[in-house]
């Protein structure tokens, strides 16, 4: 891991518009058990474990574990997709900007243990790349996106994209689109029942500080909210 993912030292595109919104949808956390899927860092996580939540964190890079490991929290250094965890052990599960790199069948069996592990009537928040970001012009300051010539909205595929962080620095990653309809279907079919959805927007404040003007006007996130119920 570079210091582009690290949160001190670089802030990216989905830092500005997703986070705060991921928090307000997860709600209030005080004496509950929580799981981070992908928790990078440990920004995320700290600041719900500062909320008096007992926070989990699992990532399988050992760089974002060791800076995880200086904030609030418990952190494993472990593959979501192989973690073993108990069943009904946690109130909240929630992963931000990481499914995205996960297959369609990567994505089913990782719900069904979400599903295992969440107490009743527990949550799972989920936020990623807004499903129609590819046919949206990509005219953003913060990310470009190599849109295959035979791109089809409704097909699970991959596409290559460079972010750029607010010190101009970039990176380039591949992950996979898949429509609205794919997403939420992967989730229900393990038994969990979407509550909530949202799209962040860039305020006019942000729009200007940011350089987020195509983000003011084009939704480049998306956050689900699901429950076992």
């Amino acid at each position: 891991m570079n210091d582009f993912w690290n949160k001190k030292k670089s802030i990216i595109r989905s830092d500005i518009l997703v986070n705060s919104e991921l928090l307000k949808i997860i709600g209030d956390v005080k004496g509950k058990t929580i799981l981070d899927l992908g928790c990078g860092d440990g920004t995320i996580a700290a600041s719900l474990s500062k909320k008096g939540a007992k926070v989990v964190g699992v990532d399988k890079k050992e760089h974002s574990i060791k800076l995880a490991k200086e904030k609030d929290g418990k952190y494993l250094c472990k593959d979501i997709r192989k973690v073993n965890l108990k069943k009904n052990e946690f109130d909240v599960i929630y992963s931000s900007m990481v499914f995205l790199f996960l297959s369609d069948k990567e994505i089913k069996d990782l719900a069904k243990k979400i599903y295992h592990w969440l107490k009743k009537k527990g949550v799972f928040v989920i936020s990623d790349i807004h499903p129609t970001t590819e046919i949206q012009g990509d005219n953003s300051f913060w990310v470009k996106h190599d849109i295959p010539n035979n791109f089809d909205y409704f097909k699970t595929s991959e596409v290559k994209a460079t972010l750029r962080n607010k010190n101009n620095e970039k990176s380039t990653f591949t992950y996979f689109h898949r429509s609205l309809s794919t997403y939420i279907e992967h989730f229900t079919s393990a038994g969990l029942k979407m509550i909530d959805l949202c799209e962040p927007q860039a305020t006019k404040e942000l729009m200007h500080k940011f350089h987020l003007g195509f983000e003011n006007k084009n939704p480049a996130y998306i956050i689900l909210k699901f429950i076992k119920d």
